[in-house]
Formats: structure tokens, sequence, C-alpha cells
């Protein structure tokens, strides 16, 4: 529960509401079917599952999503805006590794990830050499790790980056627009937590706004 009440008050920071702690602003509790709801001021919003066991997120302002498994093994995320996100079952257990089997995390992640998009259809799958690949509108991303256990990332723009821990544990991203910034423990740290606590989705969060931006 605690790591669940973290990522709904970071997702909230996400949208621009209170900057205050949930404990002194937010209110959770478990509604009559089951679904863990976060309330703020007059905000509301609620995750749970449908009578299929998917699961369903859903708030006051009318936004809604779902993810779902398809009959290959695959993940489905879908939400009101004609957003569509596949994920290939290998990617997807990858994933859940990284934020020790938290289901919700990831839901958040993908909720947050899609926010601002309007009839994007991305798939994420694995090819033979164990690269993640994101086609989304006739644009490709590949993520992967190289022999040092770095963080590596090119799109189809041919734009590149890379995101690795120096001799001192901290962050050093960079990327072909020249960006080249070092985080220290405590600043990555805090980006894990913001960002679900993968890895992988604080490199994104970096690339999003230093290289596609």
């Amino acid at each position: 529960m605690k790591t669940k009440r973290i990522v709904l008050f970071f997702f909230t920071l996400f949208l621009g509401i209170s900057c205050m702690s949930a404990q002194e602003r937010g209110t959770y509790y478990t509604d009559i079917f089951g679904a863990q709801v976060y309330r703020n001021g007059s905000y509301e919003e609620s995750i749970g599952l449908d009578i299929f066991g998917n699961k369903q997120f859903k708030n006051n302002r009318g936004e809604t999503a779902s993810l779902e498994k398809d009959i290959f093994g695959d993940m489905i995320y879908k939400d009101n805006r004609s957003n569509e996100v596949k994920i290939d079952k290998q990617v997807w257990k990858t994933m859940l590794e990284e934020v020790h089997g938290d289901v919700d995390a990831l839901f958040y992640e993908l909720i947050a990830q899609n926010q601002n998009r309007n009839d994007s259809k991305m798939s994420i799958d694995v090819d033979i050499m164990g690269k993640e690949i994101y086609k989304s509108n006739n644009f490709t991303e590949e993520f992967w790790k190289d022999i040092m256990d770095t963080q590596q990332y090119r799109n189809s723009r041919g734009e590149t980056a890379s995101l690795r821990k120096d001799l001192f544990d901290r962050l050093v991203y960079s990327d072909s627009r020249g960006n080249d910034m070092t985080f220290s423990t405590d600043e990555w740290q805090r980006m894990f937590h913001r960002t679900g606590g993968r890895e992988r989705a604080v490199f994104r969060d970096l690339i999003n706004r230093y290289l596609n931006f």
C-alpha cells in the first residue's frame, strides 16, 4: 500500500495538484467495490478491477484508462483520449520485476506518459538482442543496455542518449543535442520515486525533457 500511495501522490503532483504531502492534503480509502480511491480537495481518482479482472482507472475529470492482457499474454493499455499501448509479454515481465510486481505502479506510469497525447498508437516489443523497441505513429525508439551496463537510446531521427552511474554512484545523462548532466544520489533517487521506481522510466523522462521536447 505504501508504494501505491507514493505513486498516486506523485501522479497528482504531475498533474499540477498540491505540492503538499499526501498526509496533509490527501485521503485514501477503499470503496465498496474494492477500488483504491484517492481524494485531494475537489479532485478524486480511483483504480480497481472490472468484472473480468482488468485494471480500471477513472477520475472526476472524466478521464479513464484500462489495462488488460490479450490472448497472447501481451498487455494492452487504453484511455479516453484514444491512446493505445501494446506491451510485449517479455517486456512487461521485465518491467514488473523492476517495480517488484506492482502492477498499479506501471499502470500509473502509462497514464502519466499518455496524459498529453491523443490518438497515439504505440507498441513495445523486444528483439532477439534484447532491445526494447517502441513504435508510435511512424516514430521508432530503441532502448537497451550495453556491455558496460549503460542505458542506451536511439530513435528514427538519428538522435541518441545514454544514462549511466559513475564511480561515485551519481547518475550521468548525455545526448546527441549536447546535453551532459550529472545527478547526485539524492537527486536520482527522487527521480526514481517520481517515475515509479524504474531506471528505464527515469531515462525516458530525461529524454522527453531534453531530447524529444
